[in-house]
């Protein structure tokens, strides 16, 4: 049997609760049906009530005996304390997303940075003298000219190396800041 998680807000559970109440009202079942007060609401002790007098009436008598065993060890490692710690997973969950983006934005700018950098290389490859015999670095010399750089092409494409590894550097740099690897 598959558990399936639900999270209810709080006006989603105080309306089910109500038509839990209502449905029990209608089909006349004898119950104690005073729990509203003047507004229709129901307190918190009277709700968790109600639920217990659900669970014990339509849930528990459907359960082997082996579900009732697990419920009971569930319960019984339920604590105040252990909510308090689900709340703190949930804390971690954030902080878990927080850890995601800044890993995302490191790998962003040391994969980026390598990326301009690998592409100044080329450009001045490209540029140089002695390999300008190659068909390749031909075009890559033709198409750096067509930009309109001009004669700022070697040095366009040496500040992109530049400006590639201080970006990879940069990342990698948050990265062990926020790791320590």
């Amino acid at each position: 049997m598959a558990t399936r998680k639900v999270i209810l807000t709080e006006r989603e559970l105080t309306s089910l609760i109500k038509r839990i109440v209502r449905e029990t009202k209608e089909t006349g079942m004898d119950m104690d049906m005073d729990f509203e007060n003047e507004d229709n609401e129901i307190t918190r002790k009277e709700a968790i009530s109600l639920i217990a007098d659900f669970f014990k009436q339509e849930v528990l008598p459907e359960l082997t005996p082996s579900e009732k065993r697990k419920l009971k060890t569930k319960v019984s490692d339920t604590s105040p304390r252990s909510l308090g710690e689900s709340y703190l997973d949930e804390e971690d969950e954030d902080k878990n997303i927080d850890d995601r983006r800044s890993s995302f934005r490191e790998k962003l700018m040391m994969r980026g940075g390598g990326a301009l950098a690998a592409s100044g290389l080329i450009g001045v490859i490209g540029s140089s003298m002695g390999w300008s015999e190659f068909e390749t670095t031909t075009k890559i010399h033709e198409f750096i000219e067509m930009s309109g750089v001009g004669n700022y092409d070697g040095p366009i494409t040496v500040a992109m190396i530049a400006a590639g590894l201080v970006l990879a550097f940069k990342g990698r740099d948050e990265k062990y800041k926020r790791t320590g690897e």
